[in-house]
């Protein structure tokens, strides 16, 4: 298990992006694309099995996540060629996951631990999936709540994400896996430099066998060269589905366009 350095920093200067962020408490915003403010409306913080500091702020539209692997100095590292484990994601509206870990990916996080389980912090950064960029600046979080406290005596048994599929009999296997809640819809995302599979569908969805649909709650996207390509047949099936430790389980196989994806196999952490 990882352990978490609580940094000697008696004070804390919080930017602002268009309002002070002070008045919300907790409080989790930033600048996006430089036009835009995206402001969270649920925020928490907690530690996986593995000892990582997740840290989220979600609308009910969007998702924003941070996965920090180490942190034992002031200032830490996102960009995608850091060997520490540190990713910053954002989901969108439409359900695509922007990552720093893709190639190309950069950014920063500062993080204070105040002695109420709560933390604040200041952040920037690039995260991308294929042809697309999201910018965020000028990134703030305040008093955001550790909701689960690490417990270093606990045994690591946490097992990692696993997603794998063929893709017109070729294998995918991602280089990237991110999962995202928000809306009561878990999003789930393998990706490479070149190409990614997401699965949607509802997060309290049961085990048993589902069928993927263009326009429905159950859909799968196949992206390669920025193009994406929705399931049109297929199904999805859920192994397991722990709700309580939000572990997921399953198996799906669909057609996109002309793309037959087929063999595909997951286990997340979500």
């Amino acid at each position: 298990m990882k352990r978490l350095l609580l940094l000697p920093i008696v004070a804390f200067l919080l930017a602002s992006c268009s309002q002070d962020i002070s008045t919300n408490t907790p409080g989790f915003q930033a600048k996006q694309n430089d036009s835009l403010l995206f402001r969270a409306i649920d925020s928490r913080a907690f530690y996986n099995d593995q000892g990582n500091l997740i840290i989220e702020g979600s609308t009910d539209i969007e998702t924003m996540r941070f996965n920090i692997g180490l942190l034992d100095q002031s200032s830490e590292g996102l960009s995608s060629d850091n060997n520490r484990g540190n990713v910053a994601s954002f989901e969108d509206v439409d359900g695509n996951i922007f990552s720093t870990a893709i190639p190309g990916g950069t950014g920063e996080i500062r993080i204070i631990m105040n002695s109420d389980n709560s933390l604040n912090a200041n952040f920037n950064f690039t995260a991308l999936r294929i042809g697309q960029t999201m910018t965020f600046s000028e990134g703030v979080m305040y008093k955001v709540p550790i909701v689960e406290p690490f417990d270093p005596d606990d045994d690591d048994d946490g097992i990692d994400d696993r997603f794998t599929a063929r893709v017109n009999t070729v294998s995918f296997n991602p280089t990237v896996i991110t999962s995202a809640l928000a809306g009561g819809v878990l999003t789930i995302s393998g990706a490479t430099s070149t190409q990614d599979i997401t699965l949607r569908f509802p997060s309290n969805t049961g085990p048993g066998d589902y069928d993927f649909t263009e326009a429905g709650a159950i859909t799968g996207v196949y992206t390669v060269s920025s193009a994406s390509n929705v399931s049109t047949t297929g199904q999805l099936k859920i192994i397991s589905n722990d709700t309580e430790n939000r572990v997921i389980s399953g198996e799906f196989v669909f057609t996109a366009g002309s793309f037959e994806i087929t063999d595909g196999q997951f286990f997340i952490n979500y």
